[in-house]
């Protein structure tokens, strides 16, 4: 991935297949941007609060805690 003409390596979750995409991305920041984004035929990259730990997703089929 190209950001401000560096590039920068990126990695696929564990858990979802990698791709080889050369596109616009939309950048998100916060837990707002990333609720009130519309991310349908989009790409993304998570940075800032979002990147500080691993979000799991709601209703993970092999763990979901209360």
């Amino acid at each position: 991935m190209a950001f401000k003409d560096k590039n920068i390596p990126v990695r696929p979750s564990y858990y979802t297949n990698g791709c080889n995409v050369s596109d616009e991305y939309v950048k998100i920041r916060t837990v707002d941007e990333l609720k009130r984004s519309d991310l349908t035929d989009e790409r993304s990259v998570l940075h800032g609060v979002l990147t500080k730990e691993e979000i799991m997703p709601n209703s993970f089929f092999f763990y979901n805690p209360e």
